[in-house]
């Protein structure tokens, strides 16, 4: 009898166990699901708008399987996995390319009109970037590859050395031509401070300018009593003065990616660009690295409202899957929202992890089940047809 007692008791406890194990289960799958989507602020409640997702299909598949099995597990993707299976129908698909920072490098070339508008738009501020010493600008050896001399260099007689190199890290956040004055004006009058203060005062410094950069940059149109539109005005004067009277010189600090345009040029798929800068600037670009591109694939958008154009372009593509492929996390978030996008069907966002980017933007596109993260070979194996 006690055998049988014990035995029943051992039975019930496995029982309780193997029931609160499930019910532990569906907690947290309860919990990821509602934690992913809420990474996207739409209108939309539930994640309605990631139900067709690689990660809720999987996620489904993995609730079903719950019932029956103790311990399921997800099938791990790997990224050259992804990178086939985007092409499925081989060439038929086609290709957006963000240009800045994707297609080409040009925070040297943007970084110096940046700080000639800065200088014509606040001649005594900016008059003293000469007398500061790198020292005590914010800066780090290892941006320059741990040798503090090359802070001394001239390498760019239009800019100091100092500011071309903290211009460009703060770029992953300064995605416009206004921000990217701004972050000039910025950087020179946090360093003339902390050369003023006797209290030991420092600069701000990159990783806190770019967690703080969405505050700040309103914050500093007010202060510096300045408008975007008036600032980007500037910015393509002088860029427009700047390529027509020294082009080489122009076109040598805005170099493409050699790989992308080796892979662009032997691809039978369909290639196109997506740019704020004007036509002209791209094409220009394009034109000197050997890569012709017929003016209807260069796609100018606006800031902040890449979705309308990109849902314009899809009725000219109803039978091809498009790729668009970009660094701007807000552009991606926007898109991944956008629910002319979404209902097409035939739309892969895909976030470059070589452009203009940090650590922690990288981190939050791994939570964003609608985006994939991609590297340079993972296009490249795309655009050849995998």
């Amino acid at each position: 009898m006690a055998s049988r007692y014990e035995s029943r008791r051992h039975g019930s406890r496995v029982a309780e166990r193997s029931l609160e194990g499930k019910w532990l289960l569906w907690v947290a799958l309860a919990a990821m699901n509602a934690w992913h989507a809420s990474a996207f602020s739409t209108a939309f409640k539930g994640g309605v708008l990631f139900q067709s997702s690689q990660f809720s299909r999987q996620l489904r598949t993995y609730t079903r399987a719950g019932h029956d099995q103790a311990g399921p597990q997800l099938r791990h993707t790997s990224r050259r996995a992804l990178a086939l299976s985007a092409c499925e129908d081989g060439n038929a698909d086609s290709f957006l390319l963000s240009f800045d920072g994707v297609m080409c490098d040009s925070a040297r070339e943007s970084s110096r009109i940046a700080f000639n508008v800065a200088c014509e738009q606040w001649p005594e501020e900016m008059g003293k970037t000469t007398k500061i010493n790198p020292r005590e600008a914010g800066v780090r050896k290892s941006w320059v590859e741990y040798d503090w001399s090359e802070y001394e260099k001239q390498r760019d007689e239009d800019i100091p050395r100092w500011l071309e190199e903290k211009m460009r890290q703060l770029r992953p956040v300064t995605s416009s031509s206004s921000e990217m004055v701004l972050a000039a004006r910025l950087c020179v009058s946090e360093a003339l401070a902390a050369r003023r203060s006797t209290r030991g005062q420092r600069p701000l410094t990159v990783g806190e300018i770019v967690e703080n950069w969405d505050e700040m940059r309103d914050m500093l149109y007010v202060r510096y009593g300045v408008t975007a539109d008036a600032l980007e005005a500037k910015f393509r004067a002088h860029s427009a003065e700047w390529r027509q009277m020294d082009k080489r010189h122009w076109l040598e600090l805005s170099p493409l990616n050699q790989e992308l345009v080796r892979a662009a040029r032997e691809t039978d798929a369909t290639v196109m660009v997506m740019s704020t800068r004007p036509r002209r600037f791209t094409r220009g670009v394009m034109d000197a690295a050997g890569l012709p591109i017929p003016d209807d694939h260069i796609l100018q958008v606006t800031a902040g409202d890449t979705g309308h154009a990109v849902t314009e372009l899809l009725t000219t593509l109803p039978d091809k899957r498009l790729h668009i492929v970009t660094d701007q996390l807000d552009e991606l978030k926007a898109m991944a929202g956008d629910l002319r996008l979404v209902t097409a069907g035939n739309v892969q966002l895909h976030f470059a992890t070589w452009g203009y980017n940090t650590p922690s933007q990288r981190a939050a596109v791994a939570c964003w089940p609608r985006v994939r993260s991609t590297t340079l070979d993972d296009l490249t194996v795309m655009l050849n047809g995998g």
